[in-house]
């Protein structure tokens, strides 16, 4: 069986991103899953650590669920995704979040519940310290031992909190659910409480607003939720509002696309060898495209300063060096006055 070498993955990684830039999706898809197939059933001829390994996995899937999107396979992404990783568990993080965010954006929510319980249940926290993929499997069956899948508390949190606030809470309307969830849930004790006080703060206030906009028209019962006739009605009726035209003329997963990374300081992408800070916000999905393109040219441009750079330091060298060679002969002053050695007789 063939050796991977680290150096000819990240090329191909390159080349999968150069797809994407160029609507290529296509090949993009097909090349990203070639090398995720790869990497998870391939040993490295080189000497590799799970960190590197890992990278090459985020870059790929990252070409990967973006190239479906473009493909308008959006709706595929965590089947395709589950055959590729083996299970859902196994999925990197970032790559999962921003693949549930798509599937929001575009309406897919059905099965996001399920998901997220899958994700979740697979991880067993240890001394409140990492997580462990438990039952973790090979995704090949020549791959040998299965690798041990390890997760910061910190990562198990933000799914977690996109789980209980976002989908359970903004797409299906059942932040009592949410709270249930979280007081079993298999978290760090003070994550808990913050997680239970925001989820608590968010049903206080939807309660509020509930009862003031409640009349005598009764309301309406939306899942586990209690949602008024009057607001309902309020939304339709005026169509000359601005709430009403902001509604009408947005997207209706618009609120919920921003809530995924509301709770994130900060979301960080890693493209090849280039890592990226974004704020929290819809920026990160719907320009995730030209951000990529962006790091891409601007790793080319890069290369081509260097480039430059290193020709100029060369012609520079020689230029110093014929100087040098030119003005190198010491000429003496008192040559002119010397006498010259008389000739033997």
């Amino acid at each position: 069986m063939a050796l991977l070498s680290v150096s000819a993955m990240w090329d191909e990684v390159e080349i999968s991103e150069s797809y994407l830039v160029c609507c290529m999706f296509e090949e993009a898809t097909i090349l990203a899953a070639s090398i995720l197939h790869r990497v998870l059933c391939t040993p490295f001829e080189d000497a590799i650590d799970d960190v590197q390994s890992d990278e090459i996995l985020v870059s790929a899937s990252m070409v990967f669920i973006q190239s479906m999107k473009q493909l308008k396979r959006t709706e595929e992404i965590f089947v395709e995704l589950r055959t590729l990783f083996g299970s859902v568990a196994a999925i990197p993080v970032q790559v999962f979040l921003t693949g549930a965010c798509m599937q929001i954006s575009e309406g897919y929510t059905s099965n996001l519940g399920p998901i997220f319980e899958e994700f979740l249940s697979k991880w067993k926290l240890v001394d409140d310290k990492m997580y462990i993929l438990t039952d973790a499997e090979p995704q090949c069956s020549d791959k040998g031992s299965p690798k041990q899948f390890v997760m910061s508390p910190e990562k198990y949190l933000a799914v977690a909190e996109v789980y209980t606030i976002t989908v359970l809470g903004q797409v299906f309307h059942n932040l009592n659910l949410a709270i249930s969830w979280t007081e079993k849930a298999e978290l760090p004790e003070e994550s808990r409480q913050v997680l239970h006080r925001r989820l608590q703060s968010l049903l206080g206030a939807q309660k509020l607003e509930h009862a003031h906009l409640s009349s005598a028209n009764g309301s309406v019962q939306i899942g586990d939720e209690t949602y008024p006739k009057a607001r309902r009605q309020e939304l339709q009726s005026d169509e000359n509002r601005s709430i009403a035209s902001s509604l009408k003329t947005a997207h209706p997963s618009k609120k919920i696309v921003d809530q995924i990374f509301w709770w994130f300081d900060s979301v960080r992408i890693k493209v090849v060898n280039v890592q990226l800070v974004l704020p929290r916000g819809k920026k990160l999905l719907f320009g995730s495209l030209i951000i990529l393109a962006y790091y891409i040219l601007r790793r080319r441009t890069t290369t081509l300063k260097r480039f430059v750079a290193r020709q100029a330091s060369a012609v520079k060298g020689a230029l110093l060096d014929a100087w040098q060679l030119a003005f190198s002969v010491q000429l003496n002053p008192l040559a002119a006055i010397q006498q010259l050695p008389s000739a033997p007789q």
